[in-house]
């Protein structure tokens, strides 16, 4: 299929003074190729080859008989050759006289059909000698199209040429400047001599096998300048082909430098490898923090019997009041018996005071107990105040743990999983 393709766009011309052959070989060649230009003679064969030229219709391959009048196929052939060197002749004779056939292969003819033709085989052959002249051209438009871009490219990028041997055989001015060598330093000399020890030795054996194939080949190189430091180049290099023979003459290396690109690289790395650094010392630190919150947490686990014990002292100090308030009474009794006592008469003064000292011994003892009482409530009350005072910094110090434990970065439940 992909044969049939090409051949429908090839523009023939076929030449034969036989009207008969001429017409029957037209009507084959219209149904397989793109245009059929049919000549009865050389002499009209030259004018119509450069009809075509000047209307710009290429001629991809002339089929033409030797002996014709006017004009005979080799010089026909001599005078086109000399407009257009590059176009192929396929000729076709009923003679194979060896003095035509060398003068055929002299003037560059190709292929060399006996009549009767073998189409099938002169199909072959066009094709065959289209498609070589059609691959010459698409490597000669590739090269020069290199040869383009590289002169644009040289004044922006490190350019090389490199012999089959890795030899440099050419360097511009910016390889140079970037690599500190001098032309005289490198040409002549091997790649390798650029090459950094750092770079994996299967890189460069990848990029030989590559170029070796007929393939580019494309990646990043750690490179040594002349005084020693690194230099990194993203590189690609091309097979340059001899138009004549097809063969790879040369490779074409075009580089540009990437090394502040590798060093921001490698800064962020080491960047990235100390935060998770940094992060695990913190996630460390902050479990330790867990942990040591969690171990006091558990010390307060009894706090409810503490806030009872608290409660019961609170109703005894509620009893000691009342206790209080109960002693206080009889006191106010005792003052007023005393009271009632002065008006009494002055016979009965003895037995006042005699009453009245046991009245004073009895409320000194009142006052006695009523002070013990009174110093007992209050260091109840103090205790009281103590131990809620206890409570209340318990509580407020549960309250920042909790907060604590709360507003920690790490999850409490990865820990426990971990």
């Amino acid at each position: 299929m992909e044969s049939i393709k090409f051949l429908s766009t090839l523009n023939v011309m076929y030449v034969e003074d036989d009207q008969e052959i001429s017409e029957k070989m037209k009507n084959i060649f219209d149904k397989i190729f793109n245009t059929t230009i049919v000549a009865t003679n050389g002499e009209e064969g030259v004018n119509k080859f450069l009809e075509c030229k000047n209307n710009d219709v290429q001629i991809d391959v002339i089929i033409s008989d030797i002996n014709m009048p006017k004009i005979s196929g080799l010089d026909m052939i001599k005078k086109i050759k000399e407009i257009d060197n590059e176009v192929p002749f396929i000729l076709t004779t009923a003679y194979s006289d060896q003095e035509y056939l060398l003068k055929a292969i002299n003037y560059g003819v190709v292929h060399y059909s006996i009549k009767p033709i073998n189409l099938k085989e002169l199909i072959k052959h066009v094709e065959e000698v289209c498609e070589a002249k059609y691959k010459l051209k698409i490597i000669e438009n590739k090269n020069n199209e290199l040869l383009e871009y590289l002169h644009i490219i040289d004044q922006v990028a490190i350019v090389s040429r490199i012999d089959l041997n890795g030899n440099y055989v050419f360097i511009n001015e910016i390889f140079c400047h970037v690599s500190g060598f001098t032309k005289n330093d490198l040409l002549g000399k091997h790649k390798d001599l650029i090459k950094h020890k750092d770079m994996p030795i299967e890189v460069y054996d990848e990029l030989w096998s590559s170029l070796q194939d007929g393939q580019k080949w494309s990646g990043k190189l750690k490179n040594m300048s002349k005084d020693g430091n690194e230099y990194f180049t993203k590189t690609t290099v091309i097979p340059y082909y001899d138009m004549n023979t097809v063969q790879i003459t040369e490779y074409v290396e075009i580089s540009f430098p990437i090394t502040v690109e590798e060093h921001e690289k490698r800064e962020f790395r080491k960047k990235v490898i100390h935060n998770i650094q940094e992060t695990k010392r913190q996630n460390f630190v902050a479990r330790k923090m867990i942990d040591e919150l969690q171990s006091k947490l558990e010390k307060y686990k009894h706090i409810d019997i503490l806030e009872e014990s608290i409660k019961t002292e609170r109703e005894k100090t509620k009893q000691f009041k009342k206790q209080n308030q109960y002693y206080e009474s009889l006191l106010s009794v005792v003052n007023i018996d005393k009271e009632l006592k002065k008006v009494e008469t002055v016979n009965d003064t003895q037995r006042i005071i005699g009453e009245l000292s046991k009245a004073k011994h009895k409320n000194e003892n009142y006052l006695k107990q009523v002070n013990e009482f009174k110093r007992e409530i209050n260091n109840r009350i103090n205790l009281c105040d103590t131990l809620s005072n206890k409570v209340k910094q318990q509580a407020n110090l549960i309250q920042d743990l909790r907060e604590q434990v709360k507003n920690c970065p790490i999850d409490l439940d990865s820990f426990k999983s971990a």
